[in-house]
């Protein structure tokens, strides 16, 4: 699904990106780990479309969008969620998925216009509200979200979108122990239909749902394998797991 060789990203004479070769395949959640500074951001940048790569090559579905904007990305089914995102707090919950059904769709109705009217967008949009958790909060403003719940309205949007592909950046930064636990669950119960590419700091929560995991230190993958290898990497324990032992 996702091929990435030899990326390079340098901001004058400083290598954020080194070399680094990844691959996500159909079905599978690729974990990518590491400590704040390792070039995890500017990875996820490269391959969603926001910054461009100085060297390498991305492959997506077959096609080679090293050079494609971010909008072109996202309309062959590559969707990055927990980033600054589009969404209308003074909208209801529902509107905003509805919304980007339609941007995604191509539906007549216009940004103005009472989007009610189009009952298809609806049924879907509640379809996707229920396979969230947000069911409950759709005719609620999503300005009156608490934080976990607007995670779960990001990754509504995301879901939207048809991806193919989805980045998730973070999804647990700044939940609480409850909201964690319920993003996990949320994100086991969608993996197996999409391929993903999780950024994450919680250990916990990246050996509960990966299928493979990478450890990008300093600008370049120092490992990649199963949740055991990793685990049990004397390089990654030492360079970010720590020596104890985690659960």
């Amino acid at each position: 699904m996702l091929e990435i060789s030899g990326l390079k990203k340098l901001f004058g004479g400083l290598v954020v990106t080194d070399n680094v070769d990844l691959s996500v395949t159909a079905g599978e959640l690729h974990a990518l780990i590491g400590p704040n500074g390792a070039g995890k951001t500017t990875l996820i940048a490269q391959i969603s479309g926001s910054l461009a790569p100085d060297d390498g090559r991305i492959v997506f579905a077959g096609h080679d969008i090293t050079r494609w904007p971010a909008y072109r990305r996202a309309q062959i089914g590559l969707s990055r969620s927990f980033q600054i995102t589009s969404i209308f707090p003074a909208f209801t919950v529902l509107d905003n998925v509805a919304m980007a059904i339609q941007a995604r769709s191509g539906s007549s109705f216009r940004f103005w216009h009472p989007v009610k009217a189009e009952s298809s967008l609806y049924a879907s949009a509640l379809e996707i509200l229920a396979r969230t958790g947000l069911d409950a909060h759709g005719e609620s403003p999503a300005a009156t979200l608490g934080h976990g719940e607007h995670r779960q309205l990001e990754l509504a949007l995301a879901l939207a979108t048809q991806p193919k592909l989805l980045l998730l950046d973070e999804p647990m930064a700044g939940l609480g122990a409850e909201d964690s636990q319920r993003m996990v669950e949320l994100i086991e119960s969608i993996k197996a239909q999409y391929a993903i590419l999780l950024v994450e700091h919680d250990m916990d929560a990246v050996f509960r749902l990966a299928d493979r995991i990478s450890v990008l230190m300093s600008g370049r993958i120092i490992a990649s394998g199963s949740v055991d290898s990793i685990r049990n990497n004397a390089e990654v324990k030492l360079a970010y797991l720590g020596e104890e032992e985690i659960a």
